[in-house]
């Protein structure tokens, strides 16, 4: 996440929570040092039937999920009519870049995207 982009207020509403407390703070640090594909892979049979329009928006930047995975989104889910790439872009883009999913979503509802 770029700090210079989000205002003071809107990082604190991410961190507060785990600001909390200790424990709390421990539990999301656990959750994203576990990270991985796992979860995703396991369910692939499922994303191959999914035939609904289906949009994929991933900041090419995001230091835990690579843009690799988009692409592999892409190619599982039948459904898939647009894959983007927004270069640069970090895990929390839809708070530092509106605009840029707000115009691939509206896209993806009145059928531009297909």
């Amino acid at each position: 996440m770029s700090p210079d982009v989000l205002s003071d207020e809107t990082i604190a509403g991410f961190f507060a929570a785990v600001a909390a407390s200790p424990g709390r703070a421990r539990a999301v640090q656990g959750y994203v040092a576990g990270m991985d594909n796992s979860v995703t892979v396991v369910i692939r049979d499922d994303l191959a039937r999914f035939e609904a329009p289906t949009l994929i928006v991933w900041g090419t930047a995001d230091d835990f999920f690579d843009v690799t995975w988009a692409r592999w989104l892409a190619d599982t889910i039948p459904g898939t009519v647009r894959c983007v790439e927004l270069e640069g872009a970090e895990l929390f883009f839809p708070a530092e870049r509106p605009e840029a999913l707000s115009t691939e979503l509206r896209s993806l509802w009145t059928g531009a995207a297909s």
